[in-house]
């Protein structure tokens, strides 16, 4: 009984090691694989538009939906997206440029040049703060999401840092 239990508790521990090598050789494979980039958060096929009409239109592949509604709906519902366009929330940049020399304003467009040429989608903030000239870009929720958008950005600008900053808020139409 005793030389049974011994086996069949060396062959646990025995499993155990086999189980944590593996998880250990696909840790330190996956370290060479590139950057996750999520979904973006919004469906950006459907910004500047409004969802009331969107809806109503029939087209070849889908049916058609009608909304009854008063217009006292509609119109309220067109003012809180007004009144949200111009909100702010708290939520992260990442800085690219950051610099007080001689030539920093036109470093700083042309940093901004470059990166809007890289990335026509992201949202750019060229800020002078004495004696600072800064390039910001960006609109993120999340410490994470920005800290991802970052790590892509390495390689081009290899100074850039997060920043906590009041963001716009997505846009709604």
């Amino acid at each position: 009984m005793k030389k049974t239990l011994t086996i069949l508790f060396a062959a646990l521990l025995s499993s155990a090691a086999l189980l944590a090598q593996n998880t250990t050789q696909t840790a330190s494979a996956t370290d060479s694989l590139p950057v996750y980039e999520p979904l973006p958060s919004e469906d950006i096929s459907y910004s500047g538009k409004n969802i009331f009409d969107v809806l109503s239109k029939s087209t070849l592949t889908s049916g058609t939906v009608n909304i009854e509604q008063s217009q006292a709906v509609k119109a309220a519902f067109a003012r809180h997206v007004a009144g949200n366009s111009s909100r702010k929330i708290t939520g992260y940049r990442v800085r690219i440029f950051f610099d007080n020399s001689q030539n920093a304003r036109q470093r700083s467009e042309s940093v901004a040049g470059a990166f809007a040429a890289a990335y026509p989608g992201i949202s750019i903030y060229r800020s002078y703060v004495s004696p600072y000239f800064k390039v910001t870009v960006g609109d993120f929720r999340s410490r994470d999401e920005a800290q991802l958008f970052a790590e892509r950005l390495k390689g081009w600008f290899p100074s850039a840092f997060l920043v906590k900053e009041h963001i716009n808020y997505p846009s709604l139409w």
